[in-house]
């Protein structure tokens, strides 16, 4: 158990007071290991179903950013979300989600309690991980495969603050050799200060993926020879279910598609990675479309008030074939939408249909 001192640090997370790599990395205190140069963004075709017509260009840029590992001396690793806060009590936006568009973050200033603890730290946490699987495969295990790529071994340091948000994403950490007697576990308000933190970069552009990170989960958690003979079905069980999904089940079912819910299987790398097709509702579970061999079939069911890109950016990044439907949702929240849209959807089945008749060709 790790007690927190009363000793307080005062964090600034205003536009005017975040520090940014390009800033620090000469100075005293810091160091730049780059791994990654920054590199244009290849990405497929969008093949869409139907009306209406989607683009997500807006939230894809031309370039990856550079990436790599920082080193600080002193700083300071916050709350459930694992924000990175130097010596003097300022954010480093670039390495949490939001990167470039940290001005949507509305907190400006806080003070926390915190506990110091000597020795050195890497830190994997990033926004949501503690609770999203989708956010602890990606960019969480990405961080890892950067601490690696620059030359660095879990040998070199003395605790990871990292998420373990189920059973499934423990056994990942062990497989990849992370002792989880060495994990510290984010928690919401609380912050600590050590003497060496290391801090991957965000392993890409937040919900658009690179080939590298599709590479690494792949080489450590599938086999490279597999015979692709799965249809699966991706249900969703929580918010933004398809209201018609027995309807879409009751047709899928005839055509061998199995109904899998990777939540409740601890082999799940395996199953996805024989998979010929997979569809599924967008959520967190098709992050596991990372395990998919290349040329797997992908549908995804995307409801009308929660058009984002992940898993058509990570279908491009894994070589899979990828199409999508948009279903209408009961309702529709203002402009500009920010977060998980609360609202279950409908799949027009003239379009499920269709698209099916494509995919088994």
């Amino acid at each position: 158990m790790i007690n927190f001192f009363k000793r307080s640090i005062s964090i600034h997370f205003n536009k005017e007071k975040s520090i940014f790599v390009k800033d620090v990395m000469n100075q005293s205190g810091y160091y730049w290991h780059k791994v990654f140069d920054s590199e244009s963004i290849q990405l497929s075709g969008l093949k869409q179903i139907g009306f209406p017509k989607i683009s997500f260009e807006k939230y894809i840029p031309d370039k990856f950013p550079e990436m790599g590992i920082l080193a600080l001396k002193n700083a300071y690793v916050f709350g459930e979300n694992g924000w990175i806060i130097n010596e003097n009590g300022y954010w480093l936006p670039e390495f949490s989600w939001y990167g470039e568009n940290f001005n949507e973050v509305k907190i400006e200033h806080q003070t926390n309690n915190y506990k110091k603890l000597k020795g050195s730290c890497l830190s994997l946490c990033s926004d949501w991980a503690n609770t999203n699987y989708s956010h602890f495969l990606l960019d969480t295990l990405g961080r890892f495969e950067l601490y690696r790529k620059a030359g660095f071994s879990i040998n070199d340091i003395d605790y990871v603050y990292c998420p373990i948000p189920s059973p499934f994403a423990e056994r990942l950490l062990i497989k990849l050799g992370i002792p989880i007697n060495k994990c510290i576990l984010p928690e919401a308000g609380k912050a600590y200060q050590f003497e060496k933190l290391f801090v991957p970069s965000f392993p890409g552009y937040r919900r658009v993926y690179p080939q590298w990170l599709i590479e690494f989960l792949r080489s450590e958690f599938t086999e490279k020879s597999v015979k692709k003979f799965r249809r699966l079905y991706i249900p969703r069980n929580t918010s933004r279910k398809i209201s018609n999904e027995k309807e879409l089940i009751s047709i899928l079912e005839k055509l061998d598609f199995e109904v899998f819910e990777p939540i409740q299987h601890m082999n799940t790398p395996s199953y996805f990675s024989e998979a010929e097709i997979v569809i599924g509702a967008h959520g967190a579970a098709l992050a596991n479309l990372a395990f998919c061999h290349p040329g797997t079939k992908v549908l995804e069911l995307i409801p009308s008030d929660h058009v984002f890109p992940h898993w058509y950016t990570l279908s491009a990044a894994a070589d899979l074939i990828y199409s999508c439907i948009i279903g209408k949702s009961e309702n529709e929240r203002p402009i500009p939408k920010f977060g998980p849209s609360p609202y279950d959807f409908f799949i027009d089945m003239d379009k499920f249909e269709n698209a099916l008749s494509a995919l088994l060709l």
